[in-house]
């Protein structure tokens, strides 16, 4: 039997769930400085959620190409591009930057907004935070 004649006969529950993705965003604690901080997070440029440091957040989205990127006061992350495809999971994980306290990094900061978190995806189990 065919895959598309078993989803044919599966529940509508069932097929809207195999038909959905999953982005997990881990947050590791990073630099003092923005530790107290939540980072918006946001999704095709919706803000979803919220994460705090030493947080893991889930987020269903639709299969298909997304952007993430993350925002906290007037600074965040570069926006990166994923592609989820149904029933798949992919794992992010974003920290504030290490430098910033050199006169340097905070003009640079100040200019380009984007640089104030990291924001990669993690593409082997073993790179997650406990």
């Amino acid at each position: 039997m065919s895959s598309q004649g078993m989803d044919e006969r599966l529940e509508p529950d069932v097929r809207q769930e195999m038909s959905k993705a999953l982005i997990i965003l881990s947050r590791v604690s990073g630099p003092r400085r923005d530790r107290r901080s939540q980072y918006k997070v946001r999704i095709d440029g919706q803000t979803v959620g919220r994460i705090a440091a030493d947080e893991v957040k889930r987020f269903e989205v639709g299969p298909g190409p997304h952007t993430v990127e993350l925002r906290v006061a007037w600074a965040g992350s570069p926006a990166i591009s994923v592609d989820v495809a149904s029933g798949e999971t992919i794992r992010l994980t974003c920290s504030a930057r290490e430098d910033g306290y050199e006169l340097q990094d905070l003009i640079k900061n100040i200019v380009v907004r984007s640089c104030w978190i990291n924001l990669w995806q993690v593409r082997d189990e073993d790179e997650l935070p406990t």
